[in-house]
C-alpha cells in the first residue's frame, strides 16, 4: 500500500511540474519579462469634480546611472480617436517622477500616455516603453 501511495504521489508531482511548463512553452504563452532596464513604471491619473486632472508617473531603473527621458501626454477622446492636449517632459538618472495638473473640459474621455526611454552612460538607447493610464470620463 505504501508503494502505491508513493507511486501515485510521484506521478502527481511529475505531472504537476510538467503540465504548466508545457502550457508556457506553447506559442503566445511564453513568459517574457515586461521590462529590460526599468525596475518600476508607475502611473496615476484622476480628474476631480472641478475638472482638475492629476497626472503622475514615476520610473525607476535597475542601474542608477541609466538616463531616463520621461514624457507624459494628457490625451482626450472626443469620439474620433485620441489626441494629445498637453505634454510634459523630464530627464534624470536612475529615477524620475513628474506630477502635473491640468484643467480639462467636460464632455470628453481622458487618459495619460506615458513614454519612458532609457539610455546608458554612453547615450545608447536601451529601452523604450509606452504605457497608458486608465481612461476617465469627465
Amino acid at each position: 500500500m505504501k508503494r502505491v501511495v508513493t507511486l501515485l504521489l510521484s506521478i502527481i508531482l511529475v505531472f504537476g511540474v510538467m503540465v504548466p511548463a508545457a502550457f508556457a512553452a506553447e506559442e503566445g504563452n511564453a513568459v517574457q519579462p515586461r521590462y529590460l532596464r526599468i525596475r518600476s513604471f508607475d502611473i496615476a491619473f484622476d480628474i476631480s469634480s472641478s475638472g482638475k486632472s492629476s497626472c503622475y508617473s514615476k520610473i525607476v531603473t535597475y542601474e542608477s546611472t541609466d538616463t531616463i527621458d520621461l514624457t507624459i501626454e494628457l490625451q482626450r477622446d472626443g469620439g474620433s480617436g485620441w489626441s494629445t492636449i498637453k505634454t510634459w517632459t523630464g530627464e534624470d538618472t536612475g529615477r524620475i517622477s513628474l506630477d502635473k495638473v491640468w484643467y480639462v473640459t467636460s464632455g470628453y474621455e481622458y487618459r495619460l500616455r506615458i513614454t519612458a526611454e532609457v539610455y546608458d552612460t554612453n547615450g545608447k538607447l536601451l529601452e523604450t516603453q509606452i504605457d497608458y493610464s486608465k481612461s476617465v470620463d469627465y
